[in-house]
This record gives C-alpha cells, structure tokens and sequence, in this order.
C-alpha cells in the first residue's frame, strides 16, 4: 500500500463512468430545454468561481462576463438561503421566470430526468476491481459529487463500498471551494494529507483536492494530453499521479 494513505476519495461523473455515455443520451432533453440548459449551465459556472454560493472573490471570477448573474450572485451571497434557492434565484433571473418554478423545474427536468437514461450507464473498465482492492487493503473510501450521488451509485451497483458519500451542493460550495474536501476529510475522519484524491477535471478535482491538501489522482482517457489549466489559466496544482486505465491507478496504489 502506498506509504502515507490511508484513504481514497473518488469524483463520480466522469470519473466512475464516461460522461459522454449519459451526454449523448440526453442529447434530446438538452434540446428540447435549450434555454433552460444554457441558463443553468452558467449559474453552476458562476457557482463554481468561488466560495459562498459564487460571490465573485477572486481574479478570475472578477473578469467572468456573465455581469447580471454575477451580480445578482453577489447580493445573495452571505444569505441564510441553501444552494438550491440560490441557484433557482441566478437561474431565474437569467430567463426572466419566478425563481420558485424554475426550482420546481431543476428538480423534475435536471435532477430526476436522467435517472431513466442512467441505468444503462456502464463503468469503466477496472473501477470495481480497484475498489475491491482498495478495500481489501484496509483503505477508507469516499465519495464526492457535485450532483447528487446516492441513485447513481445504486443504479452503478457501488453504493457498498463507502464510508462517505458528500455532495458539494448539499454543502453549499461547488468544486474547486475546498470547503466541500475538508467535509469529505470530516467524514472519513481522516486528515487531508493521507487522502487521495480521484477525478476527471483538472479545474474543480485536482485545483481543488490540492488545496485542501490532499494527493491527487487525474483519469485522462483524451487521445492528446493537452496542457493542464485551472481557471486562471495556470497550470498551479499538478495532479500527482495521471491515469488512463484503473489498474494503473490499482498498481500506482498497492506497490
């Protein structure tokens, strides 16, 4: 077992399973609710700049071009709202509906749509094998999403094999915040620095992971490893271990 480790924390979508197989299932819904996605699609992205359900702090978030959203995120910020009010209201204001029927429509259309296409997600090749082996090495394992995890991991037939499962909206702060890694070290009950991390996004997995100060795992399965860059557009936090198949990961882990 690799000295120094005594837990493994793992992203789910995309990292789990190719995102591009429930992508392309959803391809219909996506456009049918254009609007709605793209809406969406750029309050997570203001959600994701910084802390505090997206109040704008740093550099990079200052130059985000998504003015009112940004704005408006602002002024909620600090709020004894929850993320999900927070991200109805930015939504919202971006499509010029009420806030309570855009909720109302994230739920039924964004977080319970996809559960029929799901089921016929696949993992990749080697992911229960490595936790299998993790486990049986006497590794703690943890899981962090910045959608809910818990059916998705029932319908992929993983929901044994963890000792925390934390989504970062339940948290209140989206990937890269290191708030919702601290969480993750909470509940394993184990210090930052003996976890590793695992994910597919060099911008909100690793950044992330890394400043939290954990290990980070990188799965990159692209034809060409294009440079890594975080949000400012530097490349700040290096992964320490870069994988393509799981047993790479298996073998990086038990030698």
């Amino acid at each position: 077992m690799r000295p120094g480790i005594s837990a493994v924390g793992f992203d789910l979508d995309g990292t789990l399973y190719p995102n591009y197989d429930l992508y392309r299932r959803l391809i219909p819904f996506i456009l049918s609710e254009l609007h709605l996605m793209k809406a969406f699609g750029k309050t997570r992205d203001i959600f994701h700049e910084s802390p505090e359900h997206g109040y704008p702090q740093s550099d990079t978030a200052q130059q985000c071009t998504i003015g009112r959203g940004r704005e408006l995120a602002k002024k909620i910020a600090g709020v004894n709202r929850d993320f999900y009010t927070d991200q109805a209201v930015v939504t919202a204001d971006m499509l010029g509906a009420d806030a309570e029927y855009v909720r109302n429509k994230l739920e039924v259309s964004v977080y319970r749509g996809w559960e029929p296409h799901f089921r016929k997600i696949k993992l990749y090749r080697g992911v229960r094998q490595a936790l299998d082996a993790f486990k049986a090495g006497g590794l703690k394992l943890g899981l962090l999403s910045d959608f809910p995890p818990e059916i998705k991991i029932k319908h992929l037939g993983l929901d044994a094999y963890w000792d925390a499962v934390l989504c970062t909206e339940v948290v209140g702060a989206l990937k890269p915040d290191p708030l919702s890694f601290i969480k993750l070290a909470q509940a394993l009950d184990t210090e930052p620095s003996r976890i590793l991390y695992v994910g597919n996004s060099y911008r909100y997995d690793i950044v992330g992971a890394k400043q939290a100060g954990m290990y980070a795992a990188l799965i990159d399965r692209r034809p060409l490893r294009l440079p890594l860059r975080d949000a400012s557009g530097k490349n700040s936090c290096k992964p320490d271990f870069v994988f393509r198949d799981y047993r790479q990961l298996i073998n990086f882990m038990l030698s």
